[in-house]
């Protein structure tokens, strides 16, 4: 046998030594080599690493504005209540009064003056809050703040004067999907003095 075919020989046997050894994992060879090839193993690492990117990018997102959404309704629902709250002092303070309340401008302001049996109140916008002032402005304090509108009028209704105050909340969102307009309605006078108004009122009709 010559060096030639001994040599020829020994590849073959090689090659079918590399396909029959149990266990072996079938690998593609790169050449000569004999090293595996691992640029699939790396592209999926990289499809992996993308897509678990794009996953925290998106939970992120949803995150952020499910806390945004939070902290809005938190604020509306608290915006509600201390209007609703100061609505009911300034609806009880217009049933008080003893005479009937006017409108007075007083240094380019418009003030509502209801007279009370020992004092005066005193409601105006100045700024972002309406004040309410007792005995002439003497003393006077925060009614409602961050207020972009307020308007006290009075409505004659089938021979009853009441009172409307309409006021309008600032606010703070690019895009207002539930705008921050009250309105509350009042009748100056005494529960008997109304029930008196309302009775004749009926019988007149």
């Amino acid at each position: 046998m010559t060096t030639r075919e001994t040599i020829l020989t020994m590849d073959v046997q090689t090659v079918h030594l590399k396909q029959t050894v149990p266990g072996e994992d079938k690998r593609l060879i790169c050449g000569n080599t004999g090293f595996p090839q691992s640029g699939f193993t790396l592209l999926h690492c990289l499809v992996y690493i993308a897509l678990l990117g794009f996953l925290g990018n998106l939970s992120y997102q949803c995150y952020y504005r499910c806390l945004t959404s939070s902290k809005y309704l938190e604020r509306n629902a608290r915006d509600i209540s201390r209007t609703l709250h100061a609505g009911e002092i300034w609806r009880e303070d217009i049933r008080m009064a003893v005479a009937s309340p006017r409108i007075h401008t007083l240094e380019n302001q418009t003030v509502l003056v209801i007279p009370h049996k020992s004092i005066t109140l005193w409601y105006w916008l100045e700024g972002t809050a309406i004040w309410k002032s007792r005995n002439e402005g003497v003393t006077k304090e925060r009614f409602l703040e961050l207020v972009q509108e307020s308007d006290m009028q009075a409505e004659d209704r089938n021979g009853l004067t009441a009172w409307k105050w309409e006021v309008v909340l600032a606010q703070s969102q690019k895009v207002v999907r539930l705008p921050g307009i009250f309105t509350f309605y009042a009748v100056p006078g005494p529960k008997q003095q109304l029930a008196a108004m309302i009775e004749k009122t009926n019988t007149l009709r």
